[in-house]
C-alpha cells in the first residue's frame, strides 16, 4: 500500500512540476512577441454602465470575424483576479490561427478562445496560472484579437458585468 502511495504521489508531483516548467516557458515566450495594432481595422468601444475601454484590434482572421458580429452585447463573468469571459451568440467561422493561438497573454489583451467560442478580456493574473503572475489559459490556449488602450478600471467592476461592442465613431 505504502508503495502504491508514493507511486501514486510521484505522479502527482511530476505533473505540477511539468505544468510549473510548461506556464514559465509560456511567459518566457512573451517576450518575444509584439503584437501589432491594425492601421486598417476599427476601433472598437467596449461599454458597461460604468466603464468604457477602446479595443485596438490586431491584424487577423479572429478580429475580422467578431467585427462581424458587431455590435453585440455579452454577459461577461469575472474569472480570478484577471479577466472577464463570456461566450459569443454566433460560432466564429475561423481557421485556427497556430502562430497566433497561445496560452499567456499581455494584461488587456482581448482573446477569442476557439474550443469555448468565449471571448476573454484580460487584466491580471487568471485562475489557471499556478505560479505566474500573467493572465493564461487552458491547454487549447486562444488567439488574441487585440488590446484594451486603458485597461485599469476593470478591476473594480463588479463579478458579472454586460458589456456593450460596438466599432467606435
Amino acid at each position: 500500500m505504502k508503495k502504491l502511495f508514493l507511486l501514486v504521489f510521484l505522479i502527482l508531483a511530476a505533473g505540477i512540476v511539468g505544468m510549473i516548467v510548461d506556464e514559465r516557458l509560456e511567459v518566457a515566450r512573451l517576450k518575444d512577441i509584439s503584437p501589432v495594432v491594425s492601421p486598417t481595422l476599427p476601433v472598437v468601444l467596449v461599454s458597461s454602465d460604468d466603464a468604457a475601454f477602446e479595443l485596438q484590434l490586431y491584424e487577423n482572421d479572429a478580429a475580422r470575424s467578431l467585427l462581424k458580429q458587431l455590435p453585440m452585447v455579452l454577459v461577461m463573468n469575472r474569472w480570478g483576479d484577471g479577466g472577464y469571459g463570456g461566450v459569443l451568440a454566433e460560432k466564429a467561422n475561423i481557421v485556427s490561427d497556430k502562430k497566433n493561438q497561445r496560452r499567456a497573454f499581455f494584461k488587456g489583451e482581448v482573446v477569442w478562445h476557439q474550443k469555448r467560442n468565449t471571448l476573454f478580456l484580460m487584466f491580471g493574473p487568471t485562475p489557471v496560472g499556478l505560479t505566474v503572475n500573467e493572465p493564461m489559459l487552458l491547454a487549447f490556449g486562444g488567439i488574441p484579437i487585440g488590446r484594451l488602450k486603458n485597461y485599469a478600471g476593470l478591476n473594480r467592476l463588479p463579478s458579472v458585468v454586460e458589456f456593450s461592442f460596438q466599432i467606435k465613431k
